[in-house]
C-alpha cells in the first residue's frame, strides 16, 4: 500500500515543486521515495498536504481489485483524507 501512496504523491508533485513539509520529511526519511521508506503517518499526510493545495484531484488506481481485501480496505481508508 505504501507504494501506491508514494507513486500518487509523487505524481500529484510533478512539476509544481514540493512544499516546505514535504522537503523536510523527505530530507528527515534519506531523500526522497526510491530511498529508505516512509512512514505510512508521514505519507499520508503529504498526500492530504499537497490536495488541499489542490482545487480538484481524481485518484483512479489500476488493478485494485487485485489487491487483498484486507490491503484494499486500508488503502481507501487512508484515501478518505
Amino acid at each position: 500500500m505504501i507504494n501506491i501512496l508514494g507513486t500518487l504523491l509523487k505524481q500529484l508533485i510533478g512539476g509544481k515543486g514540493i512544499t516546505e513539509y514535504i522537503n523536510r520529511v523527505f530530507e528527515k526519511e534519506s531523500g526522497n521515495l526510491g530511498g529508505r521508506d516512509l512512514r505510512l503517518p508521514h505519507l499520508l499526510k503529504m498526500l492530504a498536504t499537497t490536495l488541499v493545495s489542490r482545487e480538484r484531484a481524481f485518484i483512479c488506481i489500476d488493478a485494485l481489485d487485485e489487491s487483498l481485501p484486507e490491503n484494499r480496505l486500508e488503502l481507501l481508508e487512508s484515501l478518505l483524507l
